[in-house]
């Protein structure tokens, strides 16, 4: 089977440890990159020339932006995706000048959409991050090809799930579930549960908990990203300008930042009526890509404000992991919000959680904890997780006084056999990159993440068969 992988980013060097597994298989492993250097590595670490697409944004070409137009002029009207939505999901690519922006869109949607079809990949693995990612996912469904983002479980975090296309609202399912027969899920379910409501977070969190300082790191850091911008954002529209850095999303300041912010929060009364609203890391893909028509979160905390009774407190709470990275302004427009309180970013959230009258998220881990509570819980966009019977997806902040009045519900049953299904569907192993994660290129979760993609494999192999059976019956 031919597999096409994304390689952008640190996680090249993982998926490019499990293409080699792959490869010793009989499969034949393709790339696409945006960057001339991550073509260089996978050149110089054993892959053809042939096999790479480069996405170079300098190098645009009359006759292939007007291609790349005509197919998406068609896709956007076959299908619900749209070019505008894509680029406002792409954190640099919104900034551009919108002419520019489409034009690299087309570009790329055509050199995309011909090295699919030409070495016919029937498999691209990749996050949902990037315009290139989006565009191959959306390129992938139009071709009726497979597009595979494999993301962790969140819950427990050791586990992942292959989401299907770029979003993490349906993930691939492997097995027919069999209720009468999962004591062992059942009991791993307790577990989980049990985990979750003494305190234990996904072991990404620990891994990006971090206090800001301005060390030898940090000044290596900024030099690093200036060279970065200099002389690689030319060519590579996943590297951020110089001028980005600086005025759009400054993360030195981040140092600087964190100690000036630390002053507007205050400790949370347990005793009164409040709801609880986590803030996302931002920009990031959570939020971005899979909260993408509701990720202005200033414009969602003003909404539920509205919505809450007056007797009744919102408590924000802002992300640890990225405190210093919202400027103290922006903090204190949320400050100002009716009802609205900063809440100290390192209080237990498991704590607030189980003593709250209903939690608010976009598309957080938050809200998948909060249905291990039993808790009510909403969330401002599709997820994996929202079957649980406590947590409901909303498209409209009006529903939140009728949500309100309804009351909260036990972990129930029907929650036990969602989480259940989810679990059995669901591979042990870490994705990640090994900058983040250094445990992700081990031999043993190189083993284990190995072992789950040649199941994906299979899966796609016995559909194919089969789909070809029926349409040779159909000929007959």
């Amino acid at each position: 089977m031919n597999i096409g992988f994304i390689a952008l980013f640190n996680n090249t060097i993982f998926y490019k440890a499990i293409a080699d597994e792959l490869e010793k298989d009989g499969h034949s492993i393709f790339w696409i990159t945006s960057s001339k250097k991550r073509k260089t590595w996978l050149i110089n670490n054993g892959t053809l020339a042939e096999k790479i697409v480069l996405l170079n944004k300098s190098v645009l070409n009359v006759q292939i932006i007007e291609k790349g137009k005509q197919l998406i002029n068609e896709i956007e009207r076959k299908t619900n995706e749209k070019v505008n939505n894509i680029i406002l999901m792409d954190r640099i690519l919104r900034h551009w000048n919108y002419r520019s922006a489409c034009e690299y869109v087309y570009s790329i949607s055509n050199t995309i959409n011909e090295f699919l079809l030409k070495n016919d990949i029937e498999i691209v693995i990749s996050e949902g991050t990037t315009v290139q990612e989006l565009i191959t996912a959306i390129l992938c469904k139009y071709n009726n090809k497979n597009f595979y983002n494999p993301g962790t479980m969140r819950i427990p975090s050791d586990r992942f799930l292959f989401f299907k296309g770029y979003l993490q609202k349906e993930y691939e399912k492997f097995e027919e579930f069999d209720s009468n027969s999962t004591r062992d899920l059942s009991e791993r379910v307790e577990e989980i549960k049990i985990g979750v409501r003494s305190g234990v977070k996904p072991n990404y969190f620990y891994w990006n908990d971090q206090i800001p300082k301005i060390n030898i790191s940090w000044f290596s850091k900024v030099i690093e990203k200036i060279k970065e911008s200099l002389i690689e954002s030319r060519n590579d529209a996943t590297v951020k300008s110089l001028g980005y850095h600086l005025f759009k999303e400054p993360k030195y300041l981040k140092p600087f930042r964190y100690f000036r912010a630390r002053s507007l929060f205050e400790k949370p009364d347990l005793e009164t009526k409040y709801a609880l609203y986590t803030m996302h890391m931002q920009p990031e893909s959570g939020i971005d890509v899979f909260g993408a028509k509701t990720s202005n979160q200033l414009d969602v905390i003003e909404k539920i404000s509205r919505e809450l009774p007056v007797d009744m407190v919102l408590y924000v709470k802002e992300h640890s992991n990225c405190l210093g990275d919202r400027s103290v302004s922006y903090l204190k427009a949320i400050q100002r919000l009716p009802g609205v309180k900063l809440i100290d970013p390192f209080f237990s959230t498991h704590k607030l959680i189980e003593r709250c009258q209903i939690v608010f998220t976009i598309c957080g881990t938050v809200g998948f904890e909060a249905g291990f509570f039993g808790k009510k819980t909403v969330l401002f966009s599709q997820m994996y997780f929202d079957g649980l019977s406590s947590v409901i997806s909303i498209i409209n902040s009006n529903q939140i006084s009728t949500i309100l009045k309804k009351e909260s519900e036990e972990f129930t049953a029907e929650d036990k056999l969602f989480i259940e299904n989810m679990l059995n569907n669901s591979f042990e192993g870490i994705i990640s990159d090994p900058i983040s994660a250094p445990i992700c290129i081990s031999d043993e979760n190189l083993k284990r993440v190995s072992f789950a993609f040649r199941k994906l494999i299979d899966l796609i192999q016995n559909r194919n068969e089969c789909t070809n059976k029926k349409q040779m019956l159909n000929e007959d």
